[in-house]
């Protein structure tokens, strides 16, 4: 079951909306509503539509990190929209420390962008001076007239606008891994230092400044907002994954396909029916297939997540596996680096890659065969015990 959905694609980006987007919503509505013997409808209106201005922002803000990325030849896989914010999901991370920095710095600007586009409306159109606009941008928790409801209904559109994208470019700048600023910080570290070493100070000061600001708002408020907490968690255990992450990948370097890939596996044919495929998944630890024509020449590979949406479907009893198949894979050599590797194994479309040495296919390689080669290898290398 598909946790996120498609709402529309930009640039050649699909934007995707996760379904626990469905808990704002309902936190939307009793916002507005909170207090109120009956339904007010204009304000419940108007609340949703700034919140929909401002994930329109948060949009604009990671399509900023995928184009970047992009001209550095980094694919998005998709945008993906959360209720905590945004997410763009990319083939891979750049490992270039300007790149990466680029990237990184993107996002925030296009925020400080929009501002910047919104800003002079704004000072046109209102009749309080600037005077009383700095002091509400700076002071959006006081009373002011854009929030008191003195403002004309586009002034406070604008106002919103414009002190939304500054606090969310600003926000993103903090120095906290794996936020935008974290991720600038690793790469100003990485021009000195190595990647790994960089994202260990990177991740250390991220998750400190998480502890330390969850820790500060309790002692002096006595509580701890909700939204605030669950950022804080999403951003202190992404940092740690990420970390393991980067640690794998160095550990990666050291080796080559050679060392990994699978000598003994199964072929499927274009004629075979999916119910041979769904057997072949049950009765055996592989979980994605290479498919072969009646000559043996490759011609695809056949997913578990292909077999089983095969299965889902109205007419599964006559689907044969060229029904369900991704195109040939890029082909591996032994002497290939294993990190390469890997990185094409992470694209959506690559579940398995075949392995040549010559014009002979001597194996396969696989997500599980990597995963169980570094576990083997960490016990390995572990230090023994006393």
């Amino acid at each position: 079951m598909n946790s996120a959905f498609k709402i529309a694609t930009l640039f050649g980006i699909p934007i995707k909306i996760h379904w626990t987007f469905a808990l704002l919503l309902l936190w939307v509505v009793y916002v507005s509503q909170s207090g109120l013997e009956e339904w007010n409808w204009k304000l419940l209106a108007r609340t949703g539509a700034l919140v929909a201005a401002l994930f329109i922002c948060v949009i604009l803000h990671e399509l900023g990190h995928a184009l970047t990325a992009r001209r550095y030849g980094i694919r998005t896989r998709n945008i993906l929209l959360l209720p905590i914010g945004g997410l763009a999901v990319l083939d891979r991370l750049p490992e270039k420390p300007l790149q990466e920095l680029w990237v990184a710095l993107a996002g925030p600007l296009v925020n400080f962008v929009l501002a910047l586009i919104f800003l002079p409306i704004l000072l046109f159109l209102q009749p309080y001076g600037l005077g009383e606009l700095v002091y509400a941008l700076l002071h959006p928790e006081r009373s002011n007239v854009f929030l008191d409801f003195q403002a004309s209904a586009t002034e406070r559109f604008l106002f919103f606008m414009v002190m939304i994208n500054l606090f969310v470019g600003a926000f993103n700048l903090l120095p906290i891994f794996p936020m935008d600023g974290g991720r600038i910080l690793r790469a100003l570290l990485s021009i000195v230092l190595k990647r790994l070493q960089a994202t260990r100070i990177a991740v250390f000061v991220g998750q400190a400044s998480v502890v330390a600001f969850i820790g500060y708002t309790f002692f002096t408020d006595g509580t701890v907002n909700w939204a605030t907490l669950l950022i804080g968690i999403f951003v202190f255990f992404s940092a740690g994954w990420e970390y393991r992450t980067i640690r794998d990948e160095n550990f990666l370097e050291r080796f080559k396909v050679g060392d990994v890939y699978r000598g003994l596996f199964t072929k499927l044919y274009e004629d075979d029916s999916l119910a041979l495929a769904l057997e072949c998944i049950k009765r055996g630890p592989e979980r994605n297939f290479l498919v072969f024509d009646e000559w043996q020449n490759l011609k695809g590979v056949l997913s578990e997540q292909n077999t089983l949406n095969g299965v889902a479907r109205a007419d599964a009893t006559r689907l044969r596996i060229a029904d369900l198949m991704y195109a040939a894979p890029e082909a591996l050599w032994p002497t290939d680096d294993l990190k390469k590797a890997v990185n094409l194994l992470q694209k959506e479309t690559h579940p398995i890659l075949p392995v040549y040495e010559g014009e002979r296919l001597v194996g396969v390689l696989d997500a599980q065969g990597v995963d169980h080669f570094i576990h083997i290898q960490k016990f390995l290398n572990a230090p023994s015990g006393a």
